[in-house]
């Protein structure tokens, strides 16, 4: 009787174990992808703040935008082929 309570206590922490590092997989993907994305969202801030600024031309910031979504669709982020129509901002 002792040797079955033991065991199913055994695999408990087997099942523990498994669902922690599916939560650790999990949480390092997310990391991966999140900062993937960030460095293209800080580059869209700066071009957005030198436009503000006047720094660049509207001619210059539209090229630069469409430039970042482009990379955006390289990187696989969007799939397919898309038009801007208008300022996404």
């Amino acid at each position: 009787m002792m040797g079955m309570g033991m065991g199913s206590i055994m695999f408990l922490i087997g099942i523990l174990r498994l669902v922690i590092i599916g939560l650790l997989v999990y949480e390092l993907v997310k990391w991966l992808t999140e900062n993937k994305h960030d460095s293209n969202d800080k580059a869209m801030k700066i071009l957005k703040e030198r436009f503000a600024r006047g720094e660049i031309t509207s001619e210059e910031y539209e090229r630069e935008k469409r430039s970042r979504i482009q990379i955006k669709c390289d990187s696989g982020s969007i799939s397919g082929h898309f038009t801007i129509i208008g300022d996404a901002t």
